[in-house]
C-alpha cells in the first residue's frame, strides 16, 4: 500500500489538483492500495516519529506490517541501495516504472 500525508492549509486548498496529479502517476493496479490523506494527524506522526513536517519520510513495511526501513530527508546512495535490496527481497516480482529497483 502507498500512503501520502499532505498537511497544511495550502495543500488542503489544492487537494483536487494534488489528488489528480498524484493518482495520474500511480498505475491502475496500485490505485486501490493508494491513500492520500489531507489534514492533520499528530498522533500518527508521533507514533512513527515524523516530527519534522518540512521533510519527507519513507517507510517500507513487510507483509505483516512491520517497518523494515525508515528514512527521512534526502537519501544517499548507500541508503537507496539498502532500500532497493530490501524491496527486492520483500517483493521480488515488483517492478517500478524504471523496470527495476537499482542504482
Amino acid at each position: 500500500a502507498w500512503l501520502s500525508i499532505n498537511e497544511g492549509t495550502a495543500l488542503y486548498m489544492l487537494k483536487y489538483f494534488v489528488t489528480n496529479a498524484s493518482l495520474n502517476k500511480v498505475s491502475e493496479d496500485r490505485r486501490d492500495r493508494t491513500l492520500l490523506l489531507f489534514g492533520s494527524c499528530p498522533e500518527f506522526r508521533d507514533v512513527l516519529r515524523m516530527h519534522n513536517n518540512k521533510t519527507s519520510y519513507v517507510f517500507l513495511l513487510d507483509g505483516l506490517g512491520r517497518v523494515r526501513f525508515a528514512g527521512s530527508g534526502k537519501a544517499n546512495d548507500e541508503e537507496l541501495k539498502y532500500l532497493f535490496r530490501l524491496t527486492n527481497e520483500l517483493a521480488p516480482g515488483l517492478k517500478s516504472r524504471g523496470d527495476n529497483f537499482s542504482l
